[in-house]
């Protein structure tokens, strides 16, 4: 049996604290500049929709364009 206070959590040892912290993920970023592009396929636009039509049923469609 081990006593109640003699057990240190967790996040005593790692340093962190019990809460995640949610990260910010970069979605689409602008090109500023034109793109040149030296090869057909070297710059790509890429286009993503998920779609929900019904309860469980979930479809993506991706479309990509050669921006050439």
């Amino acid at each position: 049996m081990v006593r109640r206070g003699s057990i240190a959590p967790v996040s005593a040892f790692t340093g962190r604290s019990g809460r995640r912290r949610r990260t910010r993920r970069p979605h689409a970023v602008r090109v500023t500049a034109p793109l040149r592009a030296a090869l057909p396929g070297a710059a790509v636009q890429v286009d993503t929709l998920h779609a929900t039509l019904c309860p469980g049923k979930r479809v993506r469609h991706f479309t990509a364009i050669d921006r050439i």
